[in-house]
């Protein structure tokens, strides 16, 4: 009897869990709005994402290396990629998020890194509220070392949007 109930389970993590997984269809758009003629987007390229509420427009504006982040004269943190971000809001309700929720940073040799969480200031992006036609821009950072960013990926919506952005770095 235990042994069919093991049977049972493993069969429903092998073949119900994966089905569910897959249910959420995410679009990765890779290539700027501009009409670029499908080239890939980088810094400085505007990609619109559409979630259920409004959509936003997203532009990583450049990318730099921080060897210590200081406060006062303690350091709070060490080797951190920062990508400069700008979000506008063009649909007609207003955005209230943590973007670097949906912030990814993917290195030369493949690891997604999630956004470091440990810092807080005015030119730190953190929560947001963007009224209608409104914008704001701030750094969402990552542990990476100098010279590893090869891709950044963002997902409004605290990472839930049906839509991702993905930006070449280099």
């Amino acid at each position: 009897m235990q042994r069919r109930r093991l049977v049972a389970l493993i069969a429903t993590c092998v073949l119900v869990v994966p089905a569910a997984a897959g249910c959420a269809r995410t679009t990765v758009k890779t290539t700027s709005d501009k009409g670029g003629g499908g080239r890939p987007a980088g810094l400085g390229d505007t990609i619109a994402l559409k979630t259920v509420d409004t959509t936003w427009k997203v532009t990583p504006l450049k990318v730099k290396y921080f060897r210590t982040i200081k406060v006062g004269h303690k350091v709070i943190a060490r080797r951190l990629t920062g990508v400069m971000l700008e979000i506008q809001n063009a649909g007609r309700k207003p955005i209230s998020d943590t973007p670097s929720i949906g912030a990814l940073l993917i290195t030369v040799d493949g690891q997604e890194l999630d956004a470091f969480s440990g810092l807080t200031g005015p030119h730190i992006m953190g929560e947001v509220w963007i009224a209608p036609g409104d914008e704001r821009r701030g750094w969402i950072c990552f542990k990476a070392s100098k010279g590893s960013a090869d891709r950044f990926r963002f997902t409004p919506d605290s990472g839930m949007a049906d839509q991702t952005g993905e930006w070449l770095l280099k």
